[in-house]
């Protein structure tokens, strides 16, 4: 059975574990919980930046136990278009109709040209050059590039 991770973000930084919703009469948090040598420790996260693994290795990742180079939701890849050559897609992942795919604009995920991850990542050679909270401009730049065009 496959293991689900998640990722989230805090004013500290990535938080890699299991997703957590933690409920009071005055309060709903979203967070990551990590086993730590028998402890839980509950990190309280921004819930635009939770993302759920994909279990696809980035081409870049060093080992398979690397779970820094795996792909996760929201994560955002550069690769090859095989149609215009000297050309690139970059895109971001999404969870779309039953599948992680590559979404050339997720503002618009019913309409855009979308890739399956997976043959993204092992065929066409995609790679993560960032991720949608941190490096949001990585996706408008490629926007105001194509509309220029």
């Amino acid at each position: 059975m496959r293991k689900y991770k998640f990722r989230g973000q805090d004013v500290n930084g990535w938080h890699y574990g299991d997703l957590q919703h933690r409920k009071t009469v005055l309060l709903h948090r979203v967070g990551i919980t990590i086993d730590n040598r028998g402890t839980t420790v509950f990190y309280t996260c921004n819930p635009d930046s939770i993302g759920i693994g994909t279990g696809i290795m980035d081409i870049n990742a060093r080992k398979a136990s690397d779970t820094i180079n795996e792909i996760f939701e929201g994560d955002i890849l550069r690769m090859p278009d095989r149609e215009f050559f000297h050309s690139e897609i970059i895109g971001l992942v999404v969870y779309f109709n039953g599948s992680f795919v590559i979404a050339s604009d997720p503002d618009n995920i019913e309409t855009c040209s979308k890739w399956n991850l997976y043959d993204a990542v092992h065929g066409e050679k995609a790679y993560v050059i960032g991720n949608i909270m941190e490096n949001p401009e990585l996706l408008r730049g490629y926007k105001q590039e194509q509309s220029k065009t």
